[in-house]
């Protein structure tokens, strides 16, 4: 009686571990996450699963041998419900139930020669009941096809409980030995393993082997060294997931993949991408970015300074002393009384006026396109004569400030001197 007090006790103690363990895992996801993510709460996933089981119960062990050389084998039906604390480990509370065990041939020892007769032939034991309680353990999952739809985990369990059983031992001409019915509840501790098959996010497919040892040698009736007896449950099942089906088991899920994972995070990486690209970006080509230039339009060839501002610097590409933006003849030196050209006769000759047919948009530098045809016109002239040069004259409206429009004046000129080396 005093050991099954301290069974159930222990029972007791690793069913309000595991419920602790859960608790502190969930609040461990938690601080994993933001209010954004749904991905490490164990409410994410399902964490209980039932397993319905059948399979062959019988008293013969891969390891140790038992009382009698030739054992039976007979059925066994379980229930089993589990909770999956992590990836890895579970707790699993098990009833099985079977017919009855059989076995005969006496293993004949110095020890039990002269204890049971020539004619002690055979035992049956009546398997009533067994419970118990299991860790599993994961061992990994495998895929053989590489699909997700059909994965293969292997797992390991250790775990201990209480039989119920009733074990009868007779002679060979089937009168029952003397001793009596040993009628009893044992405890045990089981290891076992086994696999499962993913079908769904409702149903797993399940193969487990377990052995038992007992904590008595006459779960066959028959006593040799007071060894323990053992018998094993060779099974296949189904396992029922509870929770949506839309969620997945926690223990299929895979914890590297989950790592870290932010469903905030996406939205914030590209943010940030954005931010860059913005830093990046120079619109007019002039050397600094959009996000410091003071002038993001500024046409193309013109000389900025850190802000992006245009500098009104006289290039005087002839050095004859007369800047290029007046000079009529800006690449022959010439005389400020010739206009920059070297005689009178040196000057254009034939000059065209289209400062009336070149339109802006409103307070901006930029052409507008019904000025093109007539850009045109000077481009194709400059093509015919390689000695002619245009002088261009930026001009504004008097609506804005005399620095305002001088500063836009300059900017106009610069896209049409733009525009024309373009071409």
């Amino acid at each position: 009686m005093k050991k099954i007090t301290l069974l159930t006790i222990l029972i007791a103690f690793c069913f309000a571990t595991a419920l602790q363990t859960s608790a502190q895992t969930v609040v461990l996801y938690k601080d994993r996450t933001d209010a954004n993510s749904a991905i490490w709460p164990a409410s994410a996933y399902k964490t209980w699963s039932v397993t319905f089981t059948g399979g062959l119960l019988s008293m013969q062990s891969p390891i140790a041998l038992n009382d009698f050389n030739e054992n039976g084998l007979t059925y066994g039906v379980g229930l089993s419900v589990r909770k999956q604390i992590g990836h890895l480990v579970g707790l699993e509370f098990t009833g099985l139930t079977g017919g009855k065990l059989t076995g005969n041939g006496l293993r004949r020892t110095n020890q039990n020669f002269f204890v049971y007769p020539q004619d002690y032939n055979n035992y049956v034991t009546d398997f009533k009941f067994e419970g118990s309680v299991n860790a599993i353990v994961n061992l990994g999952a495998i895929s053989f096809v590489r699909s997700q739809r059909q994965p293969v985990m292997f797992f390991g369990s250790a775990g201990i409980g209480l039989t119920t059983y009733e074990a009868n031992s007779f002679y060979a001409d089937g009168r029952q030995f003397e001793t009596g019915p040993e009628n009893k509840t044992k405890e045990f501790f089981s290891l076992g393993g086994g696999a499962r098959i993913y079908l769904s996010n409702t149903v797993d497919a399940l193969f487990g082997f377990r052995q038992n040892f007992i904590a008595t040698d006459r779960f066959d009736n028959t006593e040799i060294n007071d060894n323990r007896d053992k018998y094993f449950y060779l099974n296949t099942g189904l396992t029922l997931k509870i929770g949506s089906k839309d969620k997945n088991a926690i223990e299929w899920s895979n914890p590297v993949n989950r790592l870290g994972v932010d469903k905030g995070l996406e939205g914030r990486v590209a943010k940030l991408e954005g931010r860059v690209d913005n830093l990046e970006r120079d619109s007019d080509g002039d050397g600094v970015s959009d996000f410091f230039d003071k002038e993001p339009n500024t046409p193309s060839g013109a000389i900025v300074d850190g802000a992006g501002r245009t500098l009104r610097i006289a290039i005087d590409t002839d050095g004859d002393g007369i800047p290029d933006f007046i000079d009529r003849c800006p690449n022959e030196a010439g005389l400020k009384e010739f206009g920059g050209c070297p005689s009178e006769a040196a000057k254009p000759k034939n000059e065209t006026d289209i400062s009336q047919r070149v339109e802006f948009d409103l307070n901006s530098a930029k052409i507008r396109v019904s000025a093109y045809r007539a850009l045109d016109e000077v481009v194709s002239m400059l093509q015919r004569d390689n000695k002619a040069f245009v002088r261009i004259v930026g001009h504004t409206d008097n609506t804005g400030t005399e620095r305002v429009n001088i500063k836009l004046s300059v900017n106009r000129a610069i896209s049409v001197r733009s525009y024309l080396i373009s071409k």
